[in-house]
């Protein structure tokens, strides 16, 4: 298993897969690193016009844009799913 580490800290990796790409991105995160944290990163790194709403799925279920890592059931090698809408 592949994990990160940060400043001695447990840092789980996260695999973002888009519903209107095939390719996904991976993405270190803290446990405290809040949802649309994640999700600013993502329209980053894949160019998503600011007009379009990147929302964040686990397990079919929205995650909340102020919930975080670390609250939620996501761990080491998740694959979290995106729309971007």
């Amino acid at each position: 298993m592949i994990t990160s580490y940060l400043l001695g800290r447990y840092v789980p990796s996260i695999y973002a897969k888009s519903f209107e790409r095939e390719n996904w991105t991976n993405l270190a995160s803290l446990q405290h690193t809040p949802f649309s944290q994640i999700a600013s990163v993502f329209r980053k790194m894949r160019s998503v016009a600011p007009d379009k709403t990147v929302t964040l799925e686990f397990d079919g279920d929205v995650l909340a844009e102020d919930d975080t890592v670390g609250n939620s059931e996501i761990s080491d090698m998740d694959m979290v799913d995106v729309r971007v809408r």
